[in-house]
């Protein structure tokens, strides 16, 4: 009985650390890989890789990147805002406003007058597109680095 515990036992360690060399073969074989992809792919990679984030959540967040990334309301997000870029900017979140009326201070906000209201709507806007950007590019950062190191 003896003899038949310790051949289970070195099977099972056999088996562990074959399983272990393959793991550490595939590792290395990804990490090559990776090293021999360019760096122009790997920035297409991660841009496939934001896309399927953004496309994919359960949240609908599709309309941060598209008004971030517009070119007249970049602005409203590249520069410290003043009071002068509140009706400029909050024009701009116009066609988001089923998104925006969700946000606190922005429900009578968009289709009024630029006042207080709309300048915390703003400021909120502001806040929840740095944050669901910074948390994507997080993701992304994530997933890249598993994948360089193999994981």
């Amino acid at each position: 009985m003896m003899k038949f515990a310790t051949f289970i036992a070195l099977l099972l360690a056999a088996i562990g650390l074959t399983s272990a060399s393959q793991k550490i073969t595939v590792i290395s074989g990804l990490k090559r890989f990776m090293a021999s992809i360019p760096d122009t792919c790997m920035k297409y990679m991660q841009l496939i890789i934001k896309w399927k984030i953004i496309v994919t959540s359960k949240k609908d967040i599709d309309w941060i990147f598209i008004w971030a990334n517009s070119t007249t309301c970049q602005k409203c997000l590249d520069s410290p805002i003043s009071t002068s870029d509140i009706g400029p900017c909050m024009k701009c979140l116009y066609p988001y406003d089923k998104h925006i009326n969700k946000l606190p201070n922005c429900k009578d906000c968009l289709h009024g007058t630029p006042d207080e209201g709309c300048a915390r709507c703003l400021v909120e806007v502001v806040y929840v597109t740095e944050a669901v950007i910074c948390a994507v590019e997080a993701k992304v950062k994530m997933i890249m680095t598993l994948l360089q190191i193999g994981v």
